[in-house]
């Protein structure tokens, strides 16, 4: 009798147990310094200890991605580099003729604002972030935040004329006797016309009067992530200030 009463008794404190870490009443191991284990709930000290590293990295995590969204939205690019293929036609031979060329483009009327998709994207990751757990921004943050993307999405509907700038192409030349080179006495005076960050139509004349038109892929945007990045990388190893670098506090 006392064999099956222990059993049954085990029993209930293991259906106990598994209730209690079911109601959350038990909070899960954190890597704490001087904390190992599971965390009591009816021990409000460690409680509050566990709730104030959570509100500080959340917080800390918050301030971030508001301050990478302002450092994004100060970024412009005037002056991209491509490369693409299309073809030429030379007047000469009345031939038209496959080509590969590299191409230096000036942004006139609009400077292109690399990774516009991911700041509107990054600033609805805030929002939702701030939204679901009562975290409040500075009114002035929130204006700012605000203002940056009213300012992207009238970017990204802007009219064509906006898109379009001017720039020059040389065509690659391949010789028999020697290795294919990039002419740039024969380069062409193009208009481009982006479509969106990376891919951008073009077709231009040089003093030949031989036409040229084709696809080219901008390589400066991706090569300029990659150096913020690397920046970004370098200012946080070495603790060196940076843009908006007054608001860091962490």
């Amino acid at each position: 009798m006392y064999k099956h009463s222990s059993t049954w008794f085990i029993l209930i404190e293991l259906f106990l147990c598994a209730f209690s870490f079911g109601q959350g009443n038990y909070y899960p191991r954190y890597d704490f310094p001087g904390f190992t284990g599971f965390y009591d709930v009816n021990d409000s000290n460690s409680v509050n200890i566990v709730d104030r590293y959570q509100s500080y990295y959340l917080m800390r995590d918050i301030l971030k991605l508001q301050h990478q969204i302002e450092d994004q939205a100060d970024n412009r690019i005037h002056f991209e580099f491509h490369i693409g293929a299309g073809a030429t036609y030379d007047v000469d031979i009345d031939t038209i003729l496959p080509t590969a060329f590299i191409s230096f483009k000036f942004n006139l009327f609009n400077p292109k604002r690399p990774n516009s998709r991911e700041v509107i994207n990054n600033i609805n990751e805030l929002r939702n972030l701030t939204s679901i757990t009562g975290f409040e921004l500075p009114d002035e943050s929130v204006m700012k935040i605000d203002a940056i993307y009213d300012d992207y999405n009238r970017y990204n509907r802007q009219f064509w004329w906006k898109r379009v700038s001017i720039g020059f192409s040389s065509p690659m030349l391949s010789n028999p006797y020697d290795y294919p080179f990039f002419d740039f006495e024969k380069s062409h005076v193009c208009l481009f016309y982006d479509f969106g960050d990376v891919l951008t139509l073009q077709g231009g004349m040089n003093f030949d009067e031989n036409l040229i038109i084709g696809l080219s892929v901008d390589l400066s945007t991706p090569l300029f992530s990659l150096a913020e990045d690397f920046k970004g990388m370098v200012t946080r190893l070495f603790r060196l200030p940076g843009r908006n670098s007054d608001y860091y506090w962490y």
